[in-house]
């Protein structure tokens, strides 16, 4: 939503997700190839969190001087570089001998309704040698987000049970 407020002039919609759906129609009439993705800086917090800092991100969507195609693009282009290398990081920082904890991504959440951003995860999470999955049984948005998280306690549960 700040992403098509910025691009878009967006400050009021009449449902939830209208302002992400415009912003990726926006993007779709646009060349990919709008420029590179914005580096932006990734730390860990106090509680071990990893936290990504828009700020870079923020001067780049709001430049009147591009054209708001343009930006709309490098959005969904920076916000899939940013999950890859959030994802990298977490697998990098989870390696135990050299081996990979992990080769595969789930991507779920109303996020990945929007076909550009889900592609171009999917791109580059393979790019970066990590298997990605959407959703097929489960809905992408709050109810297979919710099927996760219980999927994980389950296994948390399980874990702690051995």
């Amino acid at each position: 939503d700040a992403a098509a407020c910025l691009v878009m002039g967006i400050d009021t919609t009449s449902f939830e997700g209208e302002a992400g759906m415009r912003l990726e129609a926006l993007a779709a009439s646009a060349p990919r190839a709008a420029g590179p993705a914005i580096r932006l800086p990734i730390t860990t917090d106090t509680h071990g969190l990893i936290r990504t800092d828009w700020s870079p991100l923020l001067p780049a969507l709001a430049n009147p001087a591009a054209p708001p195609d343009r930006r709309a693009v490098l959005f969904h282009q920076t916000l899939a570089a940013m999950l890859v290398e959030q994802a990298c990081t977490i697998r990098d920082r989870l390696r135990y001998d050299g081996a990979a904890p992990f080769q595969a991504v789930g991507l779920t959440g109303g996020v990945f309704q929007n076909r550009m951003l889900a592609e171009l995860a999917m791109q580059q999470l393979a790019s970066a040698g990590l298997q990605a999955f959407m959703p097929e049984r489960v809905p992408a948005n709050d109810g297979g987000l919710a099927f996760g998280q219980l999927i994980e306690a389950a296994a948390m549960m399980q874990s702690e049970e051995r």
